[in-house]
């Protein structure tokens, strides 16, 4: 027999395209598995995987038809199933990554996730700032702190510097007593860097990005590249990197990469590392130590999520034209 549970609102789409495919839908609310949880949304953030999910440009597809989307999000637990013993109702909770997001994308009123992908946040951040975390800071952390052992002192040039994860890059860097060097193209966004923590920012519409960081580097280049680009960041090696420094690829904005310049990466002995935040995810232990720490900094020095604008749930297909126009500095966030 199934109980009549009311209604809820989420996000779905039918077909790739841009922002209009989004839809607002009222449906059932369903019954829970055994190892699901059910969480009353209170807001969730916008990810560029979100965008590129809806487009068809993600290493994920959606399955149609009636797909949800999104995975940052923020709520409080309102049910749980027969055989989830860790979480109760009542608790606060962020989604984690690693989910099927046509099935369980979180991004609406309500959103059923299997109790694995669930975590507790801790009391001092809103829900807004508890749904900016997870992509941002585990991604930078899981890069920057647990695999490049990033420390006072380090240059780490970070490109994409005004997304949510290279604001958070910054905060990081800045948190453990490293220099960040902001990456961006236009000069709009040097002053809202400058204001998230960045001891120098590279405008590359004006400067050539090698040759402005061997300056502020003395000469030495950075210990750590950060970079969500590719492309001219590559063609910038030989300035850009240190001798045996290690450079993290874990975007492709510019999928017109050129090959890796040889002989400053081997001459540097620079190391060159793929990466992707799953790697975090799909490790428990990784994955404790990486909410432990970023909760421990933020508890202890103040550090939080840049939140860019906030959009109301009614406008969220807004939100995701905002989040396309790259003119925000850190997170969009959607609330109910």
């Amino acid at each position: 027999m199934t109980t009549n549970l009311g209604t809820t609102k989420i996000v779905r789409f039918d077909e790739f395209g841009d922002a209009d495919v989004l839809k607002l839908e009222e449906e059932p609310i369903s019954e829970l598995a055994g190892n699901e949880v059910r969480i009353r949304i209170e807001a969730m953030s916008l990810n560029r995987a979100d965008a590129l999910f809806r487009s068809n440009k993600y290493v994920i597809q959606p399955t149609f038809p009636r797909s949800r989307i999104g995975t940052d999000a923020a709520g409080v637990i309102v049910a749980v199933g027969n055989d989830v013993k860790v979480l109760e109702v009542g608790d606060r909770v962020i989604a984690g990554l690693g989910f099927d997001m046509s099935k369980y994308g979180t991004h609406g009123e309500t959103a059923i996730l299997p109790a694995e992908f669930v975590h507790r946040y801790p009391d001092f951040l809103t829900p807004a700032e508890a749904a900016s975390i997870n992509n941002p800071f585990v991604t930078a952390w899981g890069a920057l702190i647990d695999q490049g052992e990033m420390n006072e002192g380090d240059h780490v040039v970070i490109t994409a510097a005004s997304s949510s994860v290279g604001v958070a890059a910054i905060q990081l860097a800045r948190a453990v007593g490293a220099i960040p060097i902001a990456v961006t193209r236009s000069g709009k966004k040097r002053h809202a860097l400058l204001d998230a923590g960045a001891a120098h920012v590279v405008v590359t519409e004006n400067v050539d990005l090698g040759e402005r960081v061997r300056e502020i580097t003395g000469g030495n280049g950075a210990r750590l590249v950060f970079d969500a680009v590719g492309g001219k960041t590559l063609e910038a090696l030989d300035g850009i990197a240190g001798n045996r420094s290690i450079v993290f690829l874990y975007g492709a904005f510019d999928l017109g990469s050129p090959p890796v310049p040889m002989i400053p990466a081997i001459t540097k002995e620079i190391r060159i590392w793929g990466y992707m935040v799953y790697s975090v995810h799909n490790s428990p232990e990784r994955l404790k130590r990486a909410f432990g720490y970023i909760y421990d900094t933020m508890r202890t020095k103040g550090m939080r999520p840049v939140i860019d604008k906030v959009f109301p749930l009614s406008e969220y297909a807004e939100a995701h034209r905002y989040l396309e126009s790259n003119e925000q500095v850190g997170r969009v966030v959607v609330t109910v």
